[in-house]
């Protein structure tokens, strides 16, 4: 396991020092990111999607993915009314605290702590649990943050 991180930190090391050294310029990332963006992200779910067993582990992935998320919800919003945060900040409170880069960040560690079996699970959480709950709910943790729907 320790040499499968490795190889995440490693990578995350080698783009920060081709960034630091100018071997990356400011324009290439927005190239690079289009790509993962465009090409490469899509191509992952697909073929991961496509490989997987379907069977009730999947449906409890998402429906336990709804629970911890919207419990992550509830909570956090208890804890900012607690805290006195404006709705702005609350706003912003619930979203960052409820919602994580689960694919970006997560689908990397992800294959380097349980494998390509495991990485199919992510992305079934990535696009089912947490991508579909994060579109529902933006648009009323947004609403409140603006004073659009009363406390």
């Amino acid at each position: 396991m320790v040499e499968n991180l490795f190889s995440v930190v490693l990578f995350f090391s080698f783009g920060y020092l081709f960034r630091k050294s100018g071997i990356f310029r400011e324009n290439d990332a927005d190239v690079l990111i289009k790509f993962i963006i465009y090409v490469s992200f899509p191509a992952l779910v697909v073929y991961n999607i496509y490989h997987l067993q379907i069977s009730s582990s999947v449906f409890w992935i998402v429906v336990s993915g709804w629970a911890v998320i919207i419990f992550s919800i509830i909570l956090s919003f208890l804890a900012g009314r607690l805290l006195h945060l404006s709705r702005p900040a609350l706003a912003s409170f619930v979203m960052m605290s409820s919602f994580g880069n689960t694919s970006f960040l997560g689908f990397p560690f992800q294959l380097a702590l349980l494998g390509e079996e495991g990485l199919r699970y992510a992305v079934i959480f990535d696009q089912l649990a947490s991508f579909y709950l994060f579109l529902y709910c933006l648009l009323f943790i947004l609403s409140y943050g603006q004073g659009k729907i009363p406390a």
